[in-house]
This record gives structure tokens, C-alpha cells and sequence, in this order.
């Protein structure tokens, strides 16, 4: 079938085999263009097929010449569509579906944060969108250099971005500024110093000169191991020096808990309110009634909605939960307030030395009207180096 019959109607209709003649010769008299159809089984009839725009009028000419049409069927899209006249809705939504579809390629979907650190990611969300990135925006109107300079400027922390549209994703690559104990492990000059006050049990080389021996007292920030390496008559070379001084510390822990405290306690009313985020656009779902007074807590969670699991949708829920409390006053016997400082100070001490070997320790408790407090001296053995990048004399970072 030819495809301007699908685009603008057909006529399909069956004639005589008797009339066949007179057929073909009103066509060519009056000038209507037909198109022979030949799979049919009746041989007694033939088979054609016209534009709808003339098959009234090739009808009734049929009709007035007394030739004998049958099985007559209409189709194409204006048929379609005719039959269909009645239920609008299915065309206004196949309209705003089209629409919908060409919008989509033109806004951000999402929003895809690549972070080397610990980045906050719902953080960053929130620093783009004010720099003028987030979910919705209008694709075409994008200067992402313009952005990239906002975010450098703005937020504490960025040593480098770089957004990169990929169709309608937005890609966001972040490094954050590296603290001086983060520095080193790049082949940089550094040297190492000590983290804090010891007394020297062993060393342990891998670059550079070592400048302590076991036994030695060192203070905080006194160098250890320097990344100035002596090559002889060829004077001296800059390098990174790595390697682990490993000494006998002495901390303190203090822990105090009240015998009266006041404590946070929840009454139970919760308001909640729910926002649709569509391409950007704040729809609020539900929205709770009232005035919460006094005391309370605000939690916010985000939804972001994805396709099977991967592909993420422009859509998101933001639900925002107010929980009002009350301040209600504890008092604690000696007896339970001396365990929960035992119970605390172990958590301390656990965390305190999780890279360090615990060899003593000396705990002294006291107990007075207001609290019970707990003091603990304690001996651990561990590596205090921690790199400290320097610089030449003109200031610039020399590598090896």
C-alpha cells in the first residue's frame, strides 16, 4: 500500500466483473485516480482502492452509471483519528506526551556528583543549585564555565570542578583542597615530623634520612625523617620521605557524668509535609495543618526516584518531619552514673587507640555532689610520623 493512502485515507471497494469495463471507462472520463488491488479470492469481482478525499464522488458516479460496488471499507489515519472524534482526551494526551517528550531533551534529568574525599554529596546538591545547576534547568541556557567559577568561589574546600553535559545528565567532577596530613603519597617533597610528644622505640626507612634514633624524646612537629637526601659531592636531593617512627606515647582521658541532666523526650505529635520535585518544580503533596509550638526537631529526608535501580528520573520526595519534645530532668544514682562513665570511657579508649597497641593504663574515679568523673592515664605504643610538605626557596614544591 502506498503511504500518502496511510497518511491521507483510502477507499477500498469491490466491483463486478460485469461492470469492470464501465468502471475503468468512468474513471478515465471523469478523471479519478484508482489503484488495482489483485490478492482477492472472489474471481467474479475485482478489487480497487482510491483516496478518501474522491471516494464520494466515485461512488456516486458508480451508483448513477449503475455499476454495483460492494465491501466497501475506509482506513488511513484520517479514519483513525475520525473514529476516535469523541474521546479528545486520547488526542490532548498523545499531544502533551509529544510536547513532554521534546522537553525532556532539553532540561536536566540529573545531577551526578563524582567526589574524590569525603564530600557531602546532598551538601554539593545544595551549593550547585544556588550557583545555578539542579534538576530542570533548561539545557540550551547552561553556562557551565560561569558555574564552575560560582563553585570555586563560593564553597571552602574546592580545589577543582569540572561539569561535563552527557545528553541530559549532568556530570560533576570535584577535588577537594588537601589538608597537609593528606599531602605526601604523590611523590611530593615532604618530610616527616612527629604528630605528637614520645619517647622514640623504633624506626622503620623507606625514603629519605632518617634524623631520630630508638630512645630519642621528641616534641610535637620535630622532624624525623627529612626528604632532604645528601647524594655527596653532587650536594643534596629532594625527595618524599616515607617511612614509620614508632614510639611510646602518653595521653589522658577525661570523662564526666552528671548525677542531674536534662533529657530530650519526644511527645509523640509528629507533622509531616511531603514535596514533589518535578524537573525542578516544588509541588507540595501534603501539608500539615497547625502551628507546632516550644521545642522541636526538624528532619529532612530526599527520595530521589530511579529506573530499575541505575537510571535516575528528574522526580524526587522531600519529606519534611517536625517532632516536637519536651526537657525533662534526670537524676542519676552514683552507682549507675560511675557505670555509665566506665561504659563511655571504654568507647573513648577504644577509638583512641584503634591504630595504636594499648600497654597500660590508670584509671582514678571521683565522686562529687554534681558528677562522677573519670580520669584515665593511659600508655600506648604507636607510629607518630605525619607528612609535612615543604617548599624550596622560591616557594614551589621540588619532586624527586
Amino acid at each position: 500500500m502506498r503511504l500518502e493512502y496511510v497518511i491521507l485515507g483510502y477507499c477500498e471497494f469491490y466491483v463486478r466483473a460485469a461492470h469492470a469495463v464501465c468502471f475503468l471507462n468512468l474513471c478515465h472520463e471523469k478523471g479519478f485516480l484508482y489503484q488495482p488491488v489483485t490478492a482477492h479470492d472472489d474471481e467474479d469481482t475485482y478489487c480497487y482502492r482510491c483516496r478518501l478525499a474522491i471516494s464520494s464522488a466515485l461512488l456516486k458516479h458508480c451508483a448513477q452509471c449503475g455499476i454495483e460496488v460492494c465491501n466497501v471499507i475506509y482506513g488511513g489515519l484520517p479514519r483513525f483519528f475520525y473514529r476516535y472524534r469523541r474521546r479528545a482526551g486520547l488526542a490532548v494526551g498523545g499531544l502533551l506526551a509529544c510536547i513532554l517528550v521534546w522537553l525532556s531533551c532539553h532540561v536536566v534529568w540529573d545531577v551526578r556528583i563524582e567526589a574524590e574525599g569525603d564530600v557531602s554529596h546532598i551538601h554539593m546538591r545544595e551549593q550547585l543549585a544556588v550557583c545555578g545547576l539542579s534538576v530542570g534547568d533548561w539545557i540550551p541556557d547552561l553556562e557551565t564555565d560561569e558555574i564552575e567559577s560560582r563553585l570555586l568561589t563560593t564553597s571552602q574546600g574546592i580545589a577543582w570542578v569540572s561539569i561535563n553535559m552527557r545528553g541530559t545528565v549532568a556530570y560533576v567532577q570535584i577535588r577537594p583542597l588537601l589538608t597537609p596530613d593528606e599531602a605526601g603519597s604523590n611523590g611530593e617533597t615532604v618530610n616527616l615530623v612527629a604528630g605528637g610528644e614520645g619517647i622514640v622505640e623504633s624506626v622503620r626507612l623507606m625514603a629519605g634520612e632518617v634524623v631520630v634514633k630508638p630512645g630519642d624524646l621528641v616534641r610535637k612537629g620535630q622532624l624525623l625523617i627529612s626528604g632532604v637526601r645528601d647524594v655527596g659531592v653532587d650536594g643534596f636531593a629532594l625527595t618524599e620521605a616515607r617511612g614509620e617512627v614508632m614510639a611510646r606515647t602518653t595521653h589522658m582521658i577525661r570523662v564526666e557524668i552528671p548525677l542531674s541532666y536534662e533529657q530530650k523526650v519526644y511527645t509523640g505529635e509528629k507533622k509531616r509535609e511531603k514535596t514533589l520535585f518535578f524537573f525542578g518544580k516544588a509541588i507540595k503533596v501534603t501539608k500539615s495543618t497547625g502551628i507546632i509550638g516550644g521545642n522541636c526537631d526538624t528532619i529532612k529526608r530526599l527520595e530521589i526516584y530511579s529506573l530499575f535501580g541505575n537510571a535516575a528520573l528528574p522526580v524526587s520526595m522531600e519529606t519534611v518531619e517536625v517532632r516536637p519534645y519536651e526537657m525533662h530532668t534526670v537524676n542519676l544514682a552514683p552507682d549507675e552514673a560511675q557505670k555509665r562513665a566506665y561504659e563511655q570511657l571504654g568507647r573513648e579508649l577504644t577509638m583512641a587507640t584503634r591504630d595504636a597497641m594499648l600497654l597500660s593504663r590508670r584509671v582514678t574515679c571521683e565522686l562529687t555532689d554534681e558528677a562522677c568523673v573519670l580520669t584515665c592515664t593511659y600508655t600506648s605504643l604507636e607510629n607518630i610520623a605525619v607528612p609535612l610538605p615543604f617548599a624550596t626557596e622560591s616557594g614551589e614544591r621540588v619532586p624527586e
